[in-house]
This record gives C-alpha cells, structure tokens and sequence, in this order.
C-alpha cells in the first residue's frame, strides 16, 4: 500500500483508503510485515520454487485499483522466479 496510485486513488476504488488501512489493520494486527500478507514488498526469490508447487496462477485487477502497482509488482517478481 506504498504506490501513488494507492496514496491518490481512493475515489476510483470500491473501498476508500480508510477503509482498506482499517482492513489492513484489522489483518496483520500487531504481526510484522511479512511476504504472504504484503507480497508485493517480497524479493523475487521468495518465489524460487513455487513451479514445483503450481501449474499456474491467476492474478486480477481492475484498471482503477488502488493496488494495482502493488499487484503488478509482486506479478512481475513472480514471473522472474
């Protein structure tokens, strides 16, 4: 939840961005940051070997999405591995 996009978008999303920080909060609680819940912050060697695991993947997101330079990060780290 670091891109422009998040930080400017929260018009053209579905939920504001007080509402996906409540979110947020309410999911990680107290936890530190880690690569499940915010993937897109995940080297692209936390990937290595998920070929072993899965065939393929589906990832989605709508043009206007807050998140969606955080999606397309963590997809282009995703192809590298």
């Amino acid at each position: 939840m670091d891109s422009e996009r998040y930080r400017q978008g929260g018009a053209s999303d579905a939920a504001g961005i007080d509402t996906l920080r409540s979110w947020a909060k309410n999911y990680s609680g107290a936890s530190a940051e880690d690569r499940w819940r915010e993937p897109a912050k995940a080297t692209a060697g936390s990937w290595e070997g998920l070929s072993e695991v899965v065939d393929e993947i589906l990832i989605t997101a709508a043009r206007k999405e807050m998140m969606l330079d955080d999606i397309t990060a963590m997809t282009s780290k995703i192809r590298v591995s």
